[in-house]
């Protein structure tokens, strides 16, 4: 009977054991020093392994237009209310073709101004500043929209100011001009399987995947909590103030997703956050037009610098109305992956729904769902008829978000769903948060595969992957449309098909006389609303430009005499930010890598640029901490992005979800039954 007690008693400990093993959260085997988002900082002690938050104190936004550029001062401010010597590492999104380029440290009193240096250079720099005690702080690019700092040596009880300046251009878009600063960053996804090779496309992705921030870069921990959010009790609160001097008379100013107040003075509009402040959960968008409502044909821009003379040129599409529109295959594609989950998967659906009721009966579709895996609804594209909406509308009421983001599952599906398009304009809809972290195999494939199709990119969410969004449709020769709230799905979704009806104006080439280094050098086609936007070096003498391209099976034809230059300053930034992005949108057509990252390389630390290659370090040659002083370390903890469903990014983390570790707890109860019989009745036979 003792016997029997025992091995009883060795049974359940098995039990117990496997099935603590197995059904553990994922954030019990976290290593949370490693977790870098945005979001509030989290201090260890490096004595007690204990972790204890680092309050963010404020961080404060200062953004001046001019013309069609931006200049944005961004000042964080954080605290250090423990007795150690710390290091603080966080993350946090910018505009997708924000150009970095200033860096100022600011502790007890001492300012530090940044230097930009190749990436190895400028870390070796940081960490050799960092263990002789000098303050320092380091800017890199993950991202062409994802940036992230690291500040060593802040003072036990002291704080620590960071600021960051950047600029880009303005998007002018149906006759609006609009600025967005990112607060949030959508968690990306890894694919969790190879996927079939094509001739083009050939994965090297692991056999895991799961969501991150960015993957095998900025591992992350993203809260998910169901709990109701409160704004007053959030750490990370953002101050916002835009001051407006367009050039000309405005009108209809307007915030989407913040409300707003406007002060005027001396020709300029400040606009500011009515309640001060903000939750940094959802990005902040605002957009103007001409209070003339004219529609000019062109705008010009220059900067006369100590390197060359450089431009900005904006040119509208031609205002003709086709006699016929064409019949088009239009195909659907909506992301229900667990990221979509809550608000987003909601505006996700609306905005399709939109889009089956603009379809015409001689135009065909399909819908393609996606998430681990993809399907299509129809086995080809069908002609829009009642029945066959109905069919499809129904299908689309019924859909979830859940799962992992596995994308060219789904546009194999759309290719290979796609019937005889001799006679027919080919348009892909693809609506997404764009969770995805595999973008230059998914840009690659784009740019291989979709032949004479074209994409057109909805961003759905507070806080969508603006740079995967911008580049996929840059690469689909099409555009990308934001709906970060479910009140603006019917006005933007109406913009967006009635553009979509028109034939575009493609094939575009550019022939200039006194312009050279344009970029983007190959112009992509055009759609209502949607101008042409140039930067280039500038020569002396005559400055004229001719447009050529086809509308329909119609030649057009364009010229333009630039006779005024107007002052403008950044220009030289912004088109050397769009050099970078030129020469690394080349890795696509095969460029050698050693190439690319010579000339982006010169290139950045030519204009004093973040980049691929280079950083911004900042050292105060002053020793501040004993090298004898610890130094413990402090990383980020995300916030949630807004409307965000928390139960579907905590199932779908990680590549093997709760099921799998159920199954695994039960495996091993069997065997630990198994065990225990067998050794019993070996027990009793020895008996």
């Amino acid at each position: 009977m003792h016997r029997e007690n025992e091995f009883l008693i060795a049974f359940i400990i098995r039990v117990l054991m496997a099935v603590t093993i197995f059904l553990l959260p994922g954030w019990a085997f976290a290593n949370p020093i490693n977790e870098i988002t945005q979001g509030t900082l989290v201090a260890k002690d490096l004595k007690t392994g204990l972790h204890a938050e680092l309050p963010r104190l404020s961080t404060d936004v200062e953004i001046n237009v001019t013309g069609p550029i931006a200049r944005a001062h961004v000042t964080q401010r954080f605290s250090n209310p423990s007795d150690q010597w710390t290091e603080a590492l966080f993350a946090f999104p910018l505009p997708e073709n924000a150009a970095v380029d200033t860096l100022h440290m600011v502790i007890g009193g001492r300012t530090v101004v940044g230097k930009i240096k190749e990436k190895d250079e400028a870390r070796k720099t940081y960490e050799a500043a960092k263990a002789s005690g000098q303050r320092t702080a380091l800017v890199e690019q993950h991202r062409p929209n994802i940036f992230s700092a690291a500040v060593a040596n802040i003072p036990p009880n002291g704080e620590i100011e960071v600021r960051i300046e950047y600029q880009h251009q303005l998007e002018w878009k149906d006759n609006r001009f609009s600025i967005r600063f990112p607060m949030a960053i959508t968690p990306r996804y890894v694919p969790k399987r190879k996927l079939p090779p094509t001739k083009i496309v050939h994965s090297k992705q692991s056999l895991t995947g799961g969501w991150q921030i960015l993957p095998g870069e900025l591992p992350q921990d993203i809260k998910t909590s169901d709990e109701t959010e409160d704004p007053l009790n959030t750490q990370n609160l953002v101050r916002l103030a835009i001051n407006l001097e367009a050039g000309f008379p405005m009108e209809g100013i307007r915030s989407f997703y913040h409300p707003i107040k406007e002060i005027k003075a001396n020709g300029v509009v400040r606009i500011e956050l009515v309640e001060g402040h903000t939750p940094a959960n959802r990005d902040f968008v605002l957009e103007w037009q001409n209070a003339q409502k004219t529609k000019p044909t062109a705008a010009f821009f220059s900067e006369a610098t100590d390197q060359g003379d450089f431009g900005l040129l904006m040119v509208l599409p031609p205002q003709l109305q086709p006699e016929v529109i064409p019949p088009r295959e239009l195909t659907f594609i909506i992301d229900t992956s667990g990221s979509m989950g809550g608000q987003s998967i909601i505006q996700a659906k609306s905005a399709l729904l939109e889009g089956l009721s603009d379809l015409r009966p001689y135009d065909t579709f399909n819908v393609v769902a996606f998430e681990s895996s993809a399907r299509r609804l129809f086995t080809m594209t069908k002609p829009a008829t009642h029945k066959a909406l109905k069919i499809a509308k129904q299908w689309v009421q019924s859909l979830k978000a859940d799962g992992g983001t596995e994308v060219m599952p789904a546009f194999m599906e759309a290719i290979e769903g796609s019937t005889d398009p001799s006679s027919r304009l080919q348009q892909i809809v693809f609506l997404t948060d764009g969770a995805v972290g595999n973008e230059q195999e998914v840009f690659q494939f784009i740019r291989d595969n979709l032949g004479n199709q074209r994409l057109f990119m909805v961003g759905i969410g507070s806080a969508p992957n603006s740079h995967f969004m911008a580049e996929a449709a840059h690469f689909g020769r099409g555009t990308f449309t934001q709906i970060g709230d479910v009140n603006e799905i019917s006005a933007k979704v109406k913009i967006l098909f009635d553009q979509l009806k028109r034939p575009v104006l493609t094939d575009l080439k550019l022939t200039a006389k006194g312009l050279t280094e344009l970029t983007p050098a190959i112009v992509p086609d055009l759609y209502a609303g949607e101008p042409v936007v140039i930067a280039m070096k500038l020569r002396k003498g005559g400055r004229r430009l001719a447009i050529n391209g086809r509308l329909g099976s119609t030649e057009w034809q364009q010229h333009l005499g630039i006779q005024k230059d107007v002052p403008q300053s950044g220009l030289r930034i912004n088109w050397a930010r769009g050099q970078i992005k030129q020469l690394m949108r080349s890795r696509i057509t095969g460029r050698p890598p050693h190439e690319i990252k010579k000339e982006v390389t010169a290139l950045a630390l030519q204009h004093h640029l973040v980049s691929p290659f280079t950083s911004l370090v900042a050292v105060d040659v002053t020793p501040a901490r004993l090298s004898s002083s610890d130094l413990s370390q402090k990383i980020l903890n995300s916030e949630r992005v807004a409307g965000m469903a928390a139960r579907s990014i905590r199932m779908a983390q990680t590549a093997l979800g709760i099921e799998w570790r159920l199954l695994g707890g039960l495996i091993l109860i069997v065997l630990g039954s198994l065990l225990w019989i067998t050794t019993r009745r070996m027990s009793e036979q020895a008996l």
